[in-house]
């Protein structure tokens, strides 16, 4: 999931100023991700629209949220949207709708000009019959659908999958190519 998101996130056009001599953002901020299970539910608020001091307890600094850290040319990739509670959906379906959005702890609106990706490990007739979303949220969200197959049926479907993804592993890790040890790993994994 995260490496399609990545393709497509990436892929937006950044403009060159002529003035600076560079581009008009940051390669850096053009592609933000959170992974929104890893959060308590009383956090997701805040490292989506960030919050200012004093909003909460322990709020002791003010916070970009990730809507903030996000350039205009950009994107942000929200993983696990499936588990996001139905409060939150209808904030974020104000940031797709009206592409609006109040930092906690503040009524000054702030506008996000990038574009939202979003991703789950539940089947879309999951999410539709058991109503884990909102109908307008799910509508808003998926103008488009990719899906990616899980491991376990890519390598069902064409095992010479397991050998490119250990060679390509091992590439990183050791820095050259080794068929040897993929060999060894894949004995190992098997």
């Amino acid at each position: 999931k995260g490496t399609a998101a990545s393709a497509i996130g990436r892929s937006r056009f950044i403009p060159f100023d002529e003035k600076k001599g560079g581009f008009a953002e940051s390669f850096n901020r053009s592609f933000v991700t959170l992974n929104l299970s890893q959060f308590a539910e009383n956090l997701i608020e805040s490292e989506l629209f960030g919050h200012r001091k004093g909003a909460f307890t322990g709020a002791v600094d003010d916070h970009e949220g990730v809507f903030d850290r996000c350039s205009k040319f950009g994107a942000i990739f929200l993983d696990e949207i499936g588990e996001v509670s139905i409060p939150v959906q209808i904030k974020l379906l104000k940031v797709l709708e009206e592409r609006a959005y109040c930092p906690v702890g503040s009524h000054i609106e702030k506008s996000f000009k990038g574009r939202v990706i979003a991703a789950t490990n539940r089947s879309i007739e999951e999410i539709q019959n058991k109503s884990l979303m909102r109908d307008d949220f799910f509508y808003r969200l998926c103008s488009d659908f990719i899906v990616v197959p899980p491991l376990r049926q890519r390598i069902e479907e064409d095992p010479d999958e397991l050998d490119d993804l250990l060679q390509g592993t091992l590439m990183r890790i050791v820095g050259q190519s080794s068929p040897e040890l993929t060999e060894s790993i894949r004995k190992t994994i098997e």
